[in-house]
């Protein structure tokens, strides 16, 4: 379909492992997955689709709307919020919706694409359809400051597959795996918390 366009003939089509989650209107969003074909090559996506209750239709709204093996996105400025920017193809990892509708991705695994690894967190703003890249460090590494002590070098490292809440406006990730050069597919049980206050 036409980016941003409602239409009762467009799909998503083909894929699994997408990411989800709803905004405060209730309306559903459908973010990148994964599909293998007959040839067994697995395409990974970072397209962005929103599907509107009231209308019962979907638009495309962000991301590349191809089918490669492995997309990169459009990272930008850490700290700023575009509607140009989104982020890279990645699968299983746990979205966190705040109270204000905001929704926050971290991590997630692209099997074809940058070494496996993703150990960046954005923000979605589904008000006005933007993005702002909130983390990235320079490797992907897991690193320990001090316990419970709030520091800019303490970084979870690349994660798939963990768990995540929001409370206390920060967001909570425990457990996954590991997906970092030094301890790859190493299961974890460290719970990190991003202050969305000091950042």
């Amino acid at each position: 379909g036409t980016k941003g366009i409602f239409n009762n003939t467009n799909t998503p089509g083909k894929r699994s492992r997408s990411i989800t989650f709803t905004d405060n209107s209730g309306n559903l969003y459908l973010m990148g997955g994964t599909y293998i074909g007959y040839s067994t090559i697995s395409v990974e996506y970072n397209d962005l689709w929103k599907y509107d209750i009231s209308l019962q239709q979907w638009a495309w709204i962000g991301g590349y709307n191809t089918h490669t093996p492995g997309i990169n996105g459009n990272y930008g400025t850490v700290g700023i919020e575009s509607q140009n920017y989104f982020p890279s193809s990645r699968i299983e990892l746990s979205p966190i919706v705040s109270n204000d509708g905001m929704v926050y991705i971290y991590g997630g695994f692209a099997p074809t694409f940058d070494g496996d690894t993703r150990y960046d967190l954005w923000k979605y703003n589904p008000t006005n359809n933007s993005w702002t890249l909130l983390f990235k460090p320079t490797n992907n590494s897991q690193n320990i400051v001090q316990l419970e002590v709030e520091d800019t070098n303490n970084r979870p490292g690349s994660l798939i597959n963990y768990t995540s809440w929001f409370y206390g406006n920060s967001l909570w990730y425990f457990g996954g795996i590991s997906r970092s050069t030094t301890d790859v597919d190493a299961a974890q049980k460290k719970i990190w918390k991003f202050n969305l206050t000091t950042q």
